[in-house]
């Protein structure tokens, strides 16, 4: 019986000393914009792009969206800013696969700069 629970020991230390965090710079370098306290965030170089990838793709936020929000252009994305940041930022339910925390950075900026076309 000591022996069963010396090896259920053993067993749980390994598995919960096999957990550690990352950070996310370090897993993805190619997908990880790091901003200083200055950073400008530009619509044409950051947002457009991430907007690009994980909202106006097909069948969400794109032209065929019939009826539902539409963000593939800047006047569009300004439009909703508010709903953007409430859904993206805050409840963190669109998109539905989630952002990074660089890309939520990126948006949270660009928000908090103005939402600048530039």
């Amino acid at each position: 019986m000591n022996k069963i629970k010396i090896i259920v020991i053993v067993i749980l230390g390994l598995n919960f000393s096999a957990c550690y965090y990352d950070k996310e710079e370090t897993l993805y370098p190619n997908n990880f914009v790091k901003l200083s306290d200055t950073s400008t965030v530009s619509y044409t170089s950051l947002v457009k792009p991430l907007i690009d990838s994980k909202c106006a793709t097909s069948g969400c936020h794109d032209a065929s969206a019939a009826g539902g929000v539409k963000l593939t252009t800047y006047s569009e994305l300004f439009a909703k800013k508010d709903r953007v940041k409430v859904r993206s930022i805050e409840q963190k339910d669109m998109p539905s696969s989630g952002l990074s925390s660089s890309d939520i950075s990126i948006l949270q900026r660009w928000l908090d700069q103005g939402a600048k076309n530039n």
